[in-house]
C-alpha cells in the first residue's frame, strides 16, 4: 500500500491508523467506530470493523455506484 496515492477532493481528511486502533464518529446523537482490524500487505487491502447503531446505512460504494448506472 505504500508509494500508492489516491486522488483526495479539498477538504477531506486524511488519517493513519494501525492493526487495532481505532476512529470514533459522531455525527448529531450518532457514535460509531471503525477500527483497523487487519492489513493484508501481499493483497495490498486492508480489513476494518464498523460498529455503529443499527440504524445507520453502510454501504460499499461501488455497489451503489453498479445500482445507478
Amino acid at each position: 500500500m505504500s508509494g500508492e496515492s489516491v486522488k483526495l477532493e479539498p477538504g477531506q481528511l486524511v488519517l493513519s491508523r494501525r492493526p487495532g486502533e481505532q476512529l470514533t464518529i459522531k455525527v448529531g446523537d450518532v457514535v460509531g467506530t471503525i477500527t483497523i482490524a487487519r492489513v493484508h500487505r501481499q493483497s495490498r487491502s486492508v480489513r476494518i470493523a464498523l460498529q455503529f447503531p443499527r440504524s445507520v446505512e453502510i454501504r460499499r460504494t461501488e455497489l451503489l455506484q453498479g445500482a445507478t448506472e
